[in-house]
């Protein structure tokens, strides 16, 4: 269990470290180009959509594994009903060995007037200081129950200043299975196994002592008294007459 355990804690702070390695990919300032494509409405007969040339800049900070920055941005798509926009987005991406998908939101600040502006992208490093990004924005405002809105796409080519060699995918999954190795080879001390409390003896039962029966003495019927005979009445002779013959 206890084994277990450690190999679990040290997976964890692997995958940690690795999350934390990739963000700092894309930490750090960076400035960038882009080429899109405008689509705007409402049509009016002084707009159209085309494709544009836009610049951007920003900076990124490593949180937890997740990317945290703030990015500054020049749409000069001049046939928009908006004309040129600029503004800032504040930015959250999840890095992913080489690759950051992110969300940006911000505001916009040109004609007709300040408007909320978002979008999502995804960004691929593919060598320590450069990265390229496909990225979708948009923003609206109403403006006399008209709603102006553009609907852009772009690609970004980025460069990130003071950058680190990113370390490949492979190498941190070598240091991944070397640390599980290196837990798995440590010898654990065998668990200890408490004894069992010793049972106290048990006396053994007495015998039966042998009670002798006592003896029933079965008390002999009193005799009922016996009356004394009467005496004898004492019988007198009649007297005899003689007779006198004569």
């Amino acid at each position: 269990m206890l084994h277990k355990s450690a190999m679990s804690m040290a997976l964890a702070v692997a995958l940690f470290g690795a999350a934390a390695a990739q963000a700092d990919n894309f930490t750090g300032g960076y400035v960038g180009g882009k080429i899109g494509y405008n689509k705007n409405s409402p049509d009016t007969a002084t707009t159209s959509d085309k494709m544009y040339p836009g610049l951007e800049l920003g900076y990124g900070w490593n949180f937890y594994g997740w990317l945290l920055g703030t990015n500054a941005f020049l749409d000069n798509h001049t046939k928009s009903v908006t004309g040129r926009d600029y503004g800032a987005d504040a930015k959250l991406g999840y890095p992913m060995d080489n690759f950051m998908p992110y969300v940006k939101l911000g505001v916009a600040a040109t004609d007709p007037g300040t408007r909320a502006h978002g979008g999502l992208g995804i960004e691929y490093k593919f060598a320590p200081q450069w990265g390229v990004a496909a990225e979708w924005t948009i923003d609206s405002k109403s403006v006399n129950a008209i709603k102006n809105k553009n609907n852009n796409i772009s690609i970004n080519l980025n460069y990130y200043f003071g950058a680190k060699p990113a370390a490949p995918a492979f190498a941190t999954a070598a240091v991944t299975s070397m640390a599980i190795e290196k837990i798995e080879s440590i010898e654990l001390p065998a668990p200890v196994v408490a004894p069992e409390p010793a049972s106290e003896p048990v006396s053994p039962a007495p015998e039966p002592v042998a009670v002798a029966p006592v003896p029933v003495v079965i008390p002999e019927p009193t005799p009922e008294p016996v009356a004394p005979a009467p005496e004898p009445e004492a019988v007198v002779p009649a007297p005899v007459e003689k007779k006198v013959w004569g």
